[in-house]
Protein backbone atom coordinates (compact mmCIF):
# COMPACT_ATOMS: atom_id res chain seq x y z
CA UNK A 1 0.00 0.00 0.00
CA UNK A 2 2.74 2.12 1.01
CA UNK A 3 4.70 1.94 -2.37
CA UNK A 4 1.17 2.58 -4.20
CA UNK A 5 1.07 5.55 -2.39
CA UNK A 6 4.60 6.76 -2.98
CA UNK A 7 4.24 6.08 -7.16
CA UNK A 8 1.01 8.45 -6.52
CA UNK A 9 3.10 10.99 -4.64
CA UNK A 10 6.05 11.15 -7.34
CA UNK A 11 4.40 11.14 -10.13
CA UNK A 12 2.23 14.27 -9.14
CA UNK A 13 5.01 15.96 -8.52
CA UNK A 14 6.83 14.85 -11.71
CA UNK A 15 4.28 16.39 -12.99
CA UNK A 16 4.21 19.71 -11.27
CA UNK A 17 7.64 19.67 -12.16
CA UNK A 18 7.91 18.69 -15.72
CA UNK A 19 4.23 20.17 -16.93
CA UNK A 20 2.52 23.74 -16.90
CA UNK A 21 -1.13 22.29 -15.42
CA UNK A 22 -2.97 25.55 -17.05
CA UNK A 23 -2.99 23.52 -20.80
CA UNK A 24 -4.13 20.44 -19.35
CA UNK A 25 -7.64 20.60 -21.74
CA UNK A 26 -5.28 20.37 -24.34
CA UNK A 27 -4.59 16.85 -23.81
CA UNK A 28 -7.38 15.38 -22.01
CA UNK A 29 -8.87 13.55 -25.02
CA UNK A 30 -5.16 12.09 -25.59
CA UNK A 31 -5.20 10.57 -22.10
CA UNK A 32 -8.55 9.48 -21.92
CA UNK A 33 -7.58 7.81 -25.19
CA UNK A 34 -4.79 6.19 -23.12
CA UNK A 35 -7.09 5.38 -20.46
CA UNK A 36 -9.38 3.50 -22.78
CA UNK A 37 -7.11 1.16 -24.54
CA UNK A 38 -5.51 0.10 -21.34
CA UNK A 39 -9.05 -0.57 -19.69
CA UNK A 40 -10.14 -2.11 -22.83
CA UNK A 41 -7.00 -4.30 -22.39
CA UNK A 42 -7.57 -5.11 -18.90
CA UNK A 43 -11.37 -6.20 -19.72
CA UNK A 44 -10.43 -8.23 -22.73
CA UNK A 45 -7.84 -10.08 -21.26
CA UNK A 46 -9.21 -9.90 -17.47
CA UNK A 47 -9.18 -13.53 -17.55
CA UNK A 48 -6.30 -14.43 -19.85
CA UNK A 49 -3.48 -11.77 -18.73
CA UNK A 50 -0.62 -10.82 -20.61
CA UNK A 51 0.93 -8.92 -18.13
CA UNK A 52 -0.25 -7.94 -14.53
CA UNK A 53 0.68 -5.15 -12.01
CA UNK A 54 0.80 -7.53 -9.07
CA UNK A 55 1.26 -6.60 -5.40
CA UNK A 56 2.51 -9.94 -2.74
CA UNK A 57 -0.50 -10.06 -0.54
CA UNK A 58 -3.01 -7.49 -2.49
CA UNK A 59 -4.85 -6.99 -4.87
CA UNK A 60 -4.38 -6.87 -8.44
CA UNK A 61 -7.43 -4.59 -9.08
CA UNK A 62 -6.32 -1.69 -6.77
CA UNK A 63 -2.70 -1.48 -8.63
CA UNK A 64 -4.38 -1.09 -11.46
CA UNK A 65 -6.38 1.76 -10.38
CA UNK A 66 -3.42 3.47 -9.05
CA UNK A 67 -1.93 2.78 -12.32
CA UNK A 68 -5.04 4.38 -14.24
CA UNK A 69 -5.63 7.30 -11.56
CA UNK A 70 -1.80 8.32 -11.33
CA UNK A 71 0.90 6.79 -13.86
CA UNK A 72 -1.04 6.65 -17.28
CA UNK A 73 -2.55 10.50 -17.31
CA UNK A 74 0.40 11.90 -15.56
CA UNK A 75 2.82 10.58 -17.79
CA UNK A 76 0.60 11.10 -20.42
CA UNK A 77 0.25 15.03 -19.52
CA UNK A 78 4.18 15.12 -19.55
CA UNK A 79 4.76 13.46 -22.30
CA UNK A 80 2.51 15.20 -24.31
CA UNK A 81 3.34 18.99 -22.46
CA UNK A 82 6.98 18.33 -23.34
CA UNK A 83 7.04 16.88 -26.79
CA UNK A 84 9.44 18.74 -29.07
CA UNK A 85 6.83 19.55 -31.68
CA UNK A 86 8.77 22.37 -33.38
CA UNK A 87 12.16 20.94 -32.89
CA UNK A 88 14.04 18.48 -35.87
CA UNK A 89 12.99 15.20 -36.35
CA UNK A 90 16.18 13.73 -34.59
CA UNK A 91 14.99 15.54 -31.63
CA UNK A 92 11.43 14.23 -31.86
CA UNK A 93 12.30 10.77 -32.18
CA UNK A 94 14.99 10.67 -29.29
CA UNK A 95 11.89 11.93 -26.98
CA UNK A 96 10.24 9.22 -27.84
CA UNK A 97 12.73 6.72 -27.34
CA UNK A 98 13.38 7.81 -24.23
CA UNK A 99 9.28 7.32 -22.97
CA UNK A 100 9.62 3.61 -24.77
CA UNK A 101 13.12 3.23 -22.87
CA UNK A 102 11.68 4.85 -19.30
CA UNK A 103 8.45 2.82 -19.91
CA UNK A 104 10.69 -0.44 -20.42
CA UNK A 105 13.29 -0.32 -17.50
CA UNK A 106 10.36 0.89 -15.16
CA UNK A 107 8.57 -2.50 -16.29
CA UNK A 108 11.92 -4.17 -15.41
CA UNK A 109 12.37 -2.53 -12.17
CA UNK A 110 8.85 -3.74 -11.39
CA UNK A 111 8.97 -7.23 -12.54
CA UNK A 112 12.91 -7.56 -10.62
CA UNK A 113 10.78 -6.46 -7.60
CA UNK A 114 8.20 -8.94 -8.14
CA UNK A 115 5.89 -6.33 -9.06
CA UNK A 116 5.01 -7.21 -12.46
CA UNK A 117 4.59 -10.26 -14.29
CA UNK A 118 4.44 -11.94 -17.51
CA UNK A 119 1.64 -14.54 -19.01
CA UNK A 120 0.90 -16.38 -22.22
CA UNK A 121 4.22 -15.20 -24.32
CA UNK A 122 4.20 -11.61 -23.46
CA UNK A 123 7.53 -10.65 -22.53
CA UNK A 124 9.70 -7.48 -22.01
CA UNK A 125 10.59 -7.94 -25.78
CA UNK A 126 6.34 -7.64 -26.47
CA UNK A 127 6.34 -4.74 -24.23
CA UNK A 128 9.27 -2.69 -25.82
CA UNK A 129 7.42 -3.31 -28.89
CA UNK A 130 4.12 -2.37 -27.68
CA UNK A 131 5.63 1.02 -25.97
CA UNK A 132 7.03 1.65 -29.56
CA UNK A 133 3.47 1.84 -30.71
CA UNK A 134 2.01 3.90 -28.08
CA UNK A 135 3.98 6.55 -27.57
CA UNK A 136 3.53 7.44 -31.11
CA UNK A 137 0.71 6.78 -31.42
CA UNK A 138 -0.35 9.09 -28.45
CA UNK A 139 1.13 11.69 -30.56
CA UNK A 140 -1.06 10.78 -33.85
CA UNK A 141 -4.45 10.46 -31.27
CA UNK A 142 -3.11 13.92 -30.69
CA UNK A 143 -3.12 15.31 -33.68
CA UNK A 144 -5.34 12.98 -35.61
CA UNK A 145 -7.64 11.41 -33.27
CA UNK A 146 -9.55 9.32 -36.28
CA UNK A 147 -6.48 7.21 -37.39
CA UNK A 148 -4.94 6.57 -33.70
CA UNK A 149 -8.24 5.13 -33.23
CA UNK A 150 -7.73 2.98 -36.69
CA UNK A 151 -4.55 1.88 -35.87
CA UNK A 152 -5.20 1.00 -31.94
CA UNK A 153 -7.93 -0.98 -33.32
CA UNK A 154 -5.66 -2.99 -36.16
CA UNK A 155 -2.68 -3.25 -33.19
CA UNK A 156 -5.99 -4.48 -30.60
CA UNK A 157 -6.84 -7.37 -32.94
CA UNK A 158 -3.34 -8.23 -34.12
CA UNK A 159 -2.80 -8.83 -29.91
CA UNK A 160 -5.80 -10.74 -29.56
CA UNK A 161 -4.94 -13.25 -32.65
CA UNK A 162 -0.99 -13.60 -32.15
CA UNK A 163 -1.73 -14.25 -28.79
CA UNK A 164 -5.00 -16.46 -29.39
CA UNK A 165 -6.62 -14.61 -26.27
CA UNK A 166 -9.42 -17.01 -26.19
CA UNK A 167 -13.23 -15.04 -26.43
CA UNK A 168 -14.32 -16.97 -23.62
CA UNK A 169 -11.66 -15.37 -21.20
CA UNK A 170 -13.39 -12.09 -21.93
CA UNK A 171 -15.40 -10.67 -19.44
Amino acid sequence: MLLRLFIGIIYILAAYKFNNFKDWKNYYSTIEFWLIGNLIALFITYNYPLWELTSPGEKITFNELIFCLFVLPLSGLIYLANYPEREIYLKRVCYIIFWILYFSVLELILGFFGYFKYSHGWNIAWSIIFNSCMFPLMWVHYKHPPWAWGLATVIGVSIIIYFRIPVSAMK
